[in-house]
C-alpha cells in the first residue's frame, strides 16, 4: 500500500517534468520512489553545528593521542626495566659471578711499608701495594688507633 507522502512525491515529480518539458501531461509513466545519496547545500545552522562537531572531535582526538603517548611511555619504561633485569641475570648466568659489597680489612705494615687488603668472606688477599708517604707518617697511626700488634 502506498503512503500519502509517496503519492504526493510522485505527483510533484510528474509536475516538474511537465514544466521542464521533459514529459507530456498525458504521457503514461511508471513512477516509484527511491532514495539516493546526493549533494545537498548546507544551511548556516548546519555549518555552525558541523564546526562545533569538528572542534569536539579534534579535542577528543588530541586527548586520546596524549593518552596513547602516556601509555606508550609507561609501557616503554616497564619494558626497559625488564630488559635491564634480563641483561643482569643473563650476565650472572654467563659469567657465573656478580659484583657485591664485601667486607675487607686493609692491613698497613709499617715495618715492611706494605698495605695488604684481605677479603673477609674468602680470606683472599685482593691487593698488595707500597704505603704512600702520607701513610708512613706516624701521626696517622695514632689518629686511627691502629698499630697494635695482634
Amino acid at each position: 500500500m502506498e503512503t500519502l507522502d509517496n503519492v504526493a512525491l510522485k505527483d510533484r515529480a510528474t509536475a516538474l517534468l511537465v514544466k521542464a518539458k521533459k514529459a507530456g501531461k498525458d504521457d503514461v509513466m511508471k513512477k516509484f520512489v527511491e532514495t539516493k545519496t546526493l549533494r545537498v547545500k548546507l544551511t548556516t545552522d548546519e555549518i555552525i553545528q558541523a564546526g562545533d562537531d569538528l572542534a569536539d572531535a579534534l579535542g577528543a582526538s588530541t586527548a586520546l593521542e596524549d593518552e596513547l603517548e602516556g601509555l606508550k611511555k609507561h609501557f616503554k619504561g616497564r619494558l626497559t626495566e625488564l630488559e635491564n633485569k634480563i641483561t643482569q641475570h643473563r650476565t650472572k648466568v654467563h659469567d657465573k659471578w656478580e659484583y657485591r659489597k664485601v667486607d675487607c680489612v686493609e692491613v698497613k705494615n709499617n715495618t715492611t711499608g706494605q698495605v695488604v687488603s684481605v677479603r673477609m668472606d674468602t680470606d683472599e688477599i685482593i691487593d698488595e701495594r707500597k704505603m704512600t708517604a702520607d701513610e708512613r707518617q706516624g701521626h696517622l697511626w695514632d689518629d686511627e688507633g691502629e698499630g697494635d700488634a695482634e
